[in-house]
């Protein structure tokens, strides 16, 4: 397996991918809990970290974790295709491909064109993200965190086309669930009108 890693000194052009779990309505806590995904290796692997000279330091990475912002060879996740392909690259390169979560205040969600429904995939700009983590991972409290959320001119772009295909690669996944592993008569449970 070979891994090459090269650290971005600019995100992509979109941000980073992020899709609705749930939104909390309770009025001490109006936030809707986001998920992303990142790959993982856990266990060691030799790669290397490229510079933009094209000059390599080769590495020995005990553990590794990076956030997807974009799929291979496309700015946005727009086809289930896509999604596909990411899946199979990154596995056959030995990596796993988790979810993780932030919180966002349901107002930046709200403002957006649509209702929000669990799925939707919005994009949303790094340093939103960062702010997000660090609330998450209780380095800054509700209330500044609220405050940056405000201050950021338009954090977060409902993404359309990238909702269609995840919600379309989703459906693929539980079919071919289906397929693979029919449902057992013997195992139904019995009911009666």
């Amino acid at each position: 397996m070979r891994l090459y890693v090269s650290l971005q000194t600019d995100p992509p052009r979109g941000g980073i991918p992020i899709f609705v779990d749930s939104m909390k309505k309770n009025p001490d806590f109006l936030m809707t809990r986001c998920n992303y995904l990142t790959l993982e290796r856990d266990e060691p692997a030799r790669g290397k970290f490229f510079r933009d000279s094209d000059e390599f330091l080769n590495l020995f990475l005990l553990g590794f974790e990076g956030i997807v912002q974009k799929p291979f060879d496309a700015q946005l996740f727009d086809a289930p295709e896509l999604i596909e392909d990411l899946f199979h690259q990154t596995e056959e390169a030995g990596l796993n491909i988790n979810i993780d979560d932030i919180w966002l205040p349901n107002f930046l969600l709200e403002g957006q064109d649509s209702e929000v429904s669990p799925g939707d995939t919005y994009r949303i700009r790094y340093e939103l993200f960062l702010e997000a983590y660090r609330f998450r991972d209780g380095q800054i409290d509700k209330e500044y965190f609220l405050e940056r959320c405000r201050e950021l001119d338009t954090p977060v772009v409902f993404s359309e086309s990238e909702t269609e295909a995840f919600k379309a690669w989703h459906q693929q996944e539980i079919d071919t669930a289906f397929e693979i592993y029919p449902k057992n008569a013997t195992y139904e449970l019995s009911w009666t009108e």
